[in-house]
């Protein structure tokens, strides 16, 4: 049984007939044709909201964008546009700058980057992901790099600032930001092998320790790559669910699903749980629409 919340989302998850154009601007308030048999499906299961039009807390914003990787359609969004904090779910961005650089022989990818990789994946250590970020010239030369070498997905990220690092002020990184289409693209390419190295990124982010997509109803069978990002004003996680339906064949879709706050919580620890609880039961009723397209376990 999902959990009941005492505020409403924002959120229709509008369903496309047609599949939606990843690489065009989608407004928060714009409708796509959808059937409504499967957007009431989605909203009568879910029990979280309490209104088609309401509102998270008044100084929250969430975007969720939903892509089908085997029809390769964009499925369901909101805010899809909208730049939000990345907090760790930038680690993506920097392994995917700092692999670039590898492929074109400006950096190595020795004994201490692989190291330094799998603890910025996996366990999001943020001294790790300094440093490979530092590889690659800093903060502002990593953007422009994403931007120059991978237009076709990243338009609109801004990673100006290091992650701090000190006990006292970890998970306080506030100014990096991305829209949730750019890690839509992202994942495309990353599940295409379109980018260099994406099979490493891709074992590295099947082990990540932390999982906000993983709700009730997906089963273990269930393969997710996925990378979580937390801080006073941000909970998210970005990820591909992969899985065999009943004639072998796999069938894959990305989850995008971030929650902003424009000033910190201060009661981190529970915020942080309820708003990881959301987005696992958004994630569940999304799986939940995908194992009845596919027979999935």
């Amino acid at each position: 049984m999902f959990r009941r919340w005492k505020f409403a989302l924002p959120i229709t998850l509008v369903m496309l007939l047609s599949g939606g154009d990843i690489n065009r601007d989608y407004s928060a308030s714009e409708y796509i044709p959808y059937t409504q048999k499967n957007i009431e499906s989605m909203v009568d299961s879910s029990a979280i909201y309490n209104s088609m039009h309401g509102f998270i807390e008044g100084n929250e914003n969430i975007a969720i964008a939903i892509y089908d990787l085997n029809t390769d359609k964009l499925l369901a969004h909101y805010n899809a546009n909208v730049r939000m904090l990345s907090a760790s779910m930038i680690k993506i961005p920097i392994a995917i700058a700092f692999f670039d650089q590898v492929s074109r022989g400006k950096l190595k990818y020795d004994d201490k980057a692989k190291s330094f990789m799998d603890s910025m994946i996996t366990h999001s250590k943020n001294h790790e992901a300094n440093y490979l970020m530092s590889c690659v010239g800093g903060p502002k030369e990593t953007t422009r790099l994403l931007r120059k070498n991978y237009p076709q997905i990243f338009d609109s990220i801004k990673i100006v600032e290091y992650i701090p690092e000190e006990r006292r002020i970890e998970g306080q990184s506030y100014k990096n930001s991305a829209t949730a289409i750019e890690y839509v693209r992202m994942l495309r390419e990353l599940w295409n092998d379109n980018i260099p190295y994406s099979d490493e990124i891709k074992r590295l982010m099947q082990q990540t320790t932390g999982n906000r997509i993983r709700g009730k109803g997906i089963p273990s069978l269930v393969t997710i790559y996925n990378k979580t990002g937390s801080t006073a004003k941000t909970c998210g996680d970005i990820g591909i669910i992969s899985g065999n339906d009943n004639y072998g064949e796999t069938r894959s879709y990305i989850f995008v699903g971030i929650v902003n706050k424009s000033v910190r919580t201060n009661h981190y620890d529970s915020w942080i749980v309820k708003r990881g609880d959301l987005l696992r039961d958004i994630s569940s009723v999304v799986y939940a629409e995908m194992r009845s397209r596919y027979v999935l376990p």
